[in-house]
This record gives structure tokens, sequence and C-alpha cells, in this order.
């Protein structure tokens, strides 16, 4: 199961998903990227394949992250909350964005 990802906004402000290195700087969960370094075109790749989150500042964004066969709830990037399985994860989820989750697939 999957949740819908959000049309794509080159103006919106971004944060690191997870740990990862672009162009020779180490970003870590909730990390905020620095825009001036890459490409609109390199931003969207990264958005569309979840290793950044676009983010408002008012409204947080809520995401799941699958470790060791755990999964956490993380708010901007950053854990929030204990690991549980696939299923409680999900529902918690939902409950957080107010939203049911879209089968992909």
């Amino acid at each position: 199961m999957a949740i819908w990802l959000p049309k794509f906004d080159a103006a919106a402000k971004f944060v690191a998903r997870h740990r990862f290195k672009l162009m020779g700087v180490l970003y870590l969960a909730g990390d905020p990227i620095d825009r001036t370094t890459i490409t609109d075109k390199k931003l969207r790749q990264l958005y569309e394949n979840r290793k950044v989150l676009a983010v408002d500042g008012k409204n947080p964004v809520y995401d799941i992250e699958n470790a060791m066969g755990w999964r956490y709830i993380t708010k901007d990037g950053k854990r929030i909350g204990k690991g549980m399985r696939a299923p409680a994860a999900e529902a918690e989820l939902a409950r957080l964005t107010g939203a049911n989750p879209v089968l992909q697939g």
C-alpha cells in the first residue's frame, strides 16, 4: 500500500526524507535542501523518488519510513513515535493526515 504523492511544486521548500548524499553534501532526515546547487529537474527526480519532502511550514508532512522490518511515522522528515508493523503504521498515518491511503499497483 502506498500513499498518494502530491503534485510537484518547484516553489515549495524541501527537506530530506532520510539520510542521503547529494552533490557531496550529506543530508540527514529533516535537513533543508540547498536549492542553489541543484536544478528543478533534479529536485523533481528526488521528489518523485521520495528522497525529499515538500514542506510549507504551516502544515506538517507525515510519511512512513521503513527500517529493518519496522515502520516509523515521520513528521517533516524526522521520526516521531515508536516503530510498528505496516498495517498499524498506515492506520496511524491516515489518522494523522485525516486521509485514507490510496492503493497503487
